[in-house]
């Protein structure tokens, strides 16, 4: 028998905090040093559950560099959004 153990999320979006502030405060910590160790190691493996603070940890990397740092995240993908 092979038991695996996968990190993963549970991030409940909006629960206690907004949705921008959950991200500023937990969301902007995690996925770096995930990320990081991922690229350490090839064999690990993380399952992350909430899609929506992945989408916007996504477009703020590729938008770092046109992004004003006082707009929130949900208002980068809004605008994102809006532009397709």
């Amino acid at each position: 028998m092979n038991v695996l153990i996968t990190p993963h999320t549970h991030l409940d979006v909006g629960w206690l905090e907004t949705f921008d502030s959950y991200y500023y405060l937990n969301v902007s910590k995690i996925i770096p040093g995930v990320l990081d160790n991922l690229a350490k190691d090839s064999s690990k493996r993380f399952s992350w559950a909430e899609i929506s603070y992945f989408q916007v940890s996504l477009v703020l990397v590729s938008l770092k560099s046109t992004r004003s740092p006082y707009e929130s995240p949900m208002g980068t993908l809004v605008r994102v959004i809006e532009s397709l």
